[in-house]
């Protein structure tokens, strides 16, 4: 995966990662097929599936992580405000 598709994946929503992740395991099946059946010349090409794979999660947990602290802001914000007018 290059910097830019790295890039391209952070503005994405994680339905359309989610995505990515199954087309890419799809992709890793298929090349360990191959891998085992001696046809695949590109061994190292499994690895950088992984690699891409991991990436992706890593970009969906950073999103998820984010709108927990977002909700969390949100309610905190709330309470303070509900704090404020009972003084």
């Amino acid at each position: 995966m290059k910097k830019q598709d790295f890039s391209d994946y952070k503005k994405k929503s994680i339905i359309e990662l989610v995505k990515k992740i199954t087309e890419l395991e799809k992709q890793k099946l298929e090349k360990l097929i191959e891998f085992k059946m001696g046809k695949l010349k590109n061994v190292h090409s499994v690895g950088l599936i992984k690699k891409d794979i991991a990436r992706i999660r890593t970009i969906i947990n950073f999103k998820y992580l984010a709108e927990k602290a977002q909700r969390l802001r949100t309610v905190n914000k709330s309470a303070k405000e509900d704090k404020n007018a009972v003084n």
